[in-house]
């Protein structure tokens, strides 16, 4: 299996472990909630038929990040529960030339014990994007899931205001959980994202609006899934000189 290939393998599965760990203790956890957390990940890692090489190296690496998880979440459970995991829902907006239909799916959705205001979560067993790259649109997804959040759009949860955004690092390489929080003016950066996503439906009305395969590219040597289709080596230029 290619090292790319394996990681987004290793990704998904490690979020079908969380996903039913959480599913099964929303609460309070047992005492031996990493024993348990850890019995879901043999059977879940158990069904992709790894190589016994593979399997022990990915089990190593989800114990570091089950213990770092563990840990994170006895504190986070003191003020939030798990409301839904996987949680699905869509939105319809009304753009100029037919109505676009939004459908999303929400790893997590934690609400505060007090408030009840929403945490929308994201598992990531690779990097995080930052505060300033989400704020610039070029991640909009939990905002736009907050977004199905606050309507109540999302299957099983109540419509209700969202007070965080959170990315949180699950994938055992550093044995901690990273956590990349937005916290402060969440309302506003919801309202943009979909102010946003209006725009950008209703620009491609115009017939004159050109679908560039990197619309907004952050770094220089990022590859695209439209690359080969657009010719993008016939006119990139690298190291100052056009290939």
């Amino acid at each position: 299996m290619r090292a790319q290939h394996a990681s987004r393998a290793r990704g998904i599965a490690f979020h079908r472990v969380f996903e039913r760990f959480c599913a099964a203790y929303p609460d309070a956890l047992p005492d031996n909630a990493f024993d348990l957390l850890i019995d879901i990940g043999a059977r879940e890692l158990g069904l992709l038929a790894l190589d016994p090489e593979a399997m022990k190296l990915w089990m190593a690496r989800l114990r570091r990040a089950a213990k770092a998880l563990i840990d994170w979440e006895n504190e986070r459970r003191a003020s939030h529960l798990v409301l839904a995991v996987e949680a699905s829902g869509e939105i319809v907006f009304p753009v100029a030339w037919k109505p676009v239909t939004l459908t999303g799916r929400i790893d997590r959705i934690d609400a505060d014990r007090a408030s009840g205001a929403l945490t929308i979560l994201d598992y990531k067993t690779g990097g995080a994007p930052t505060a300033k790259q989400v704020k610039l649109m070029l991640d909009p997804q939990l905002p736009l899931g907050g977004l199905l959040a606050r309507k109540g759009l999302l299957k099983d949860v109540e419509a209700q205001s969202v007070e965080a955004l959170l990315y949180l690092g699950v994938g055992g390489g550093s044995g901690k959980i990273e956590k990349s929080a937005l916290r402060e003016g969440v309302d506003e950066l919801i309202n943009s994202a979909e102010a946003g996503l209006i725009a950008r439906l209703n620009q491609f009305d115009d017939p004159s609006t050109a679908y560039y395969s990197w619309a907004m590219p952050q770094y220089e040597n990022e590859k695209g899934d439209y690359d080969l289709l657009a010719r993008v080596k016939e006119w990139r230029i690298d190291s100052g000189e056009p290939e």
